[in-house]
Formats: structure tokens, sequence, C-alpha cells
């Protein structure tokens, strides 16, 4: 697929393609009432295309199909998904959504020891979801004798 680039010269064609995949059922279908939700907040009835569309994940890439397969390019769109929801939750979390300095060396600074934060809250939770609060694990004490 060729696009035109407004930022070229004369519009010159871009090489780029899509690549679609098509959602499980039930996925599908809530991102099928999203679609439908959002057009009756606009009072408007659901453009057929749309609703179709709802069945697909559409990734827009420039990468070449020699550079990386269709299913790569799909999965490094799933990591990257999983770092913006990383984000989403931290700036919720965290309370990053509102800087409390106008100075850019300090708001930095800020951001950072934040970030330093959630690293060391996620690495916690981590460990603490394997970690026995008895220190010893349910499996052992049935092999020990009684």
């Amino acid at each position: 697929m060729a696009l035109l680039d407004p930022n070229g010269p004369n519009g010159a064609p871009i090489a780029a393609r899509v690549i679609a995949t098509k959602l499980p059922a039930p996925l599908a279908a809530k991102a099928e009432r999203r679609v439908a939700k959002a057009s009756s907040k606009k009072s408007k009835t659901p453009d057929p295309r749309s609703l179709e569309a709802a069945h697909f994940v559409l990734v827009f890439t420039m990468l070449s199909p020699a550079l990386l397969t269709a299913t790569h390019v799909l999965e490094l769109y799933r990591f990257r998904w999983q770092i913006e929801l990383a984000f989403k939750r931290h700036k919720q979390l965290l309370k990053l959504s509102r800087l409390p300095h106008q100075d850019a060396r300090a708001t930095q600074g800020w951001i950072l020891a934040k970030l330093v934060i959630a690293l060391l809250l996620e690495t916690l939770h981590r460990t603490a979801r394997v970690i026995s609060p008895w220190g010893y694990r349910f499996d052992a004490l049935a092999a020990v004798p009684r």
C-alpha cells in the first residue's frame, strides 16, 4: 500500500501496510458494543463499517515485510500495548496527571522519583505474590511425616 506523505515533496508516496487480525468473538462483541455506545452518546446510528471494523485489530506500519512479518508486528504491538497500560496505571496510581512544579528541572526530578517508586512497588508486588506469609510452601508440609 502506498500513501501520500503530506510533509514530503509534492506528496511523495511512502511504502506502508495495514496488518489486520480478527478478534475472538467475545472481544469483538465487546468492541462492537463500545462502538454502538459511542455512537449513541452522539445521538447517531453506528456506521456498519465501524461495527465490522470492531471485529479486528488493525495496525498501520511502515516496516517492510522483509524486516518484520505480520505476526511479529502484531506481537510487538501487543508488547507496546502492555507498556501503554503500565504507563496508564502508573499515571493513575502515582497521580502523574498533574505536575506540582513549574520549573522543568524540578518537574523532571519529581517524575523520576515517582517512576523509581513505581518500579519499587511493582518489584515488591511481584515478590509478595510468590512469598508465603508463613515462610514455607504448603507442598513442603505435605512431605513431612506425621
